[in-house]
């Protein structure tokens, strides 16, 4: 049963960050969306089985199209309110762009908030054959 409450825990208090950064948004206040990025941090640490899983932006402002990323697994992970296509494929042309992709070669989203059913994405003109997006959105 400890497992159960541990997860139900959990549960509860990412629906408390999803709802707190939708009405943070809603106001303007856009500095909750870079503390959320050192509080899931962790949280997929363990989720996605990635230990050396940090949060880039910590240690270099604004690290361009990413802002956690695991070096050893070649992951990085863009966290965001904004569930679109459009920012999906943003978060691509910057990582190639930046040549992101050489180190963080597999790129995943987290979105804070509610997510699309499904993204479409062309791999070849998107992706440009330097990443591969994880199909399941975080």
């Amino acid at each position: 049963m400890e497992i159960q409450e541990t997860h139900n825990r959990i549960r509860d208090r990412l629906a408390y960050l999803s709802a707190t950064v939708k009405g943070a948004s809603a106001m303007g206040q856009t500095d909750i969306h870079r503390l959320s990025e050192t509080v899931i941090c962790p949280v997929l640490k363990i989720i996605l089985d990635l230990p050396d899983l940090r949060n880039l932006n910590s240690d270099e402002r604004d690290f361009p199209g990413i802002d956690l990323g695991d070096p050893t697994a070649g992951v990085g992970i863009q966290v965001t309110v904004r569930a679109n296509a459009s920012k999906i494929r943003k978060t691509i042309r910057t990582c190639i762009r930046h040549d992101v992709y050489r180190t963080y070669p597999r790129l995943r989203v987290f979105v804070l908030t509610d997510k699309q059913s499904a993204y479409r994405l062309d791999p070849e003109a998107d992706l440009e054959g330097k990443l591969v997006v994880d199909p399941q959105v975080a």
